[in-house]
Formats: C-alpha cells, sequence, structure tokens
C-alpha cells in the first residue's frame, strides 16, 4: 500500500519515544500493557502529487499523506501529563529529523482526559511529502 513506508516511518520514531505503536480502527486498546503509552495512527488523506527528481537522478511522484495519531497515557488513571507530553514532543522531534520524508505541518494539540478510556489522551495531526517509485510503490 501507498502508506506503509510513511507509517512504518513514523512507527518507528514513536517507538523509539517510548510509545506502543497501534493501528487504529485495528487493534484494541485492551490489548496495549496497562503501564504502555499506546500510539494510535490512521491515515486521514493521500495525495499523489508532482513528479520530482531524486538525488540519483530517478524520476518518482510525490506523495502528501496526512495521519493522525492518537496518543494515550499509561492505564493509570489520568496522572502522566509530563511523561506524554515528553514522549510525544520527542517523537514529534524525530519526525522532524527523518530523512525519508519532508515534514510540512504539525498540529499537537494539548494533553486532555478521555474519559471513555480513563486515560490522558494527545491527538497529533501531521502533513508529510514523501518520493514514491514510478515503478510500483
Amino acid at each position: 500500500m501507498l502508506t506503509d513506508g510513511v507509517i512504518e516511518s513514523i512507527s518507528s520514531k514513536l517507538t523509539a519515544s517510548g510509545l506502543t505503536v497501534m493501528k487504529e480502527y485495528i487493534d484494541d486498546i485492551g490489548s496495549a500493557a496497562a503501564n504502555s503509552f499506546p500510539a494510535f495512527i490512521r491515515v486521514e488523506r493521500v495525495e499523489l502529487c508532482e513528479l520530482i527528481q531524486t538525488r540519483n537522478d530517478e524520476r518518482r511522484c510525490s506523495a502528501e499523506v496526512t495521519l493522525r495519531i492518537r496518543a494515550l497515557g499509561s492505564a493509570a488513571g489520568f496522572f502522566g501529563a509530563q511523561q506524554l507530553s515528553a514522549k510525544t514532543e520527542n517523537a514529534i522531534m524525530r519526525i522532524y529529523l527523518s530523512e525519508d520524508m519532508i515534514v510540512k505541518k504539525v498540529v499537537c494539540g494539548g494533553i486532555e482526559k478521555n474519559m471513555s478510556l480513563g486515560r490522558l489522551e494527545r491527538i497529533i495531526e501531521l502533513t508529510a511529502v514523501t518520493a514514491v517509485g514510478m515503478g510500483g510503490v
């Protein structure tokens, strides 16, 4: 799938920041360990853009991908706001410094209580551009 490379790259940065990556609507919050900080990823939009030239003089199309990340606090209740904040900000820094994509926009919401899950929650919306091979994805 077109978005697999972007999701894999973002997932590695979230994991390196101490978050447990899960796919929204596929993975169940109940499968996350009580002391973990789950991060659900959902692709919001994919747009194929103009043809670009790479360093190797290959012709590639670029894809703009918009993701929504729901980072949750541990199941210990509404504690750990500083930990959740540090983990999400570390992840954003790692994503910005990524060499395999260009980050166009990041909107990071505040930390709020998700009453139905009994956890803290922070929403991150991210738009990135990455090169896609012409001979298949």
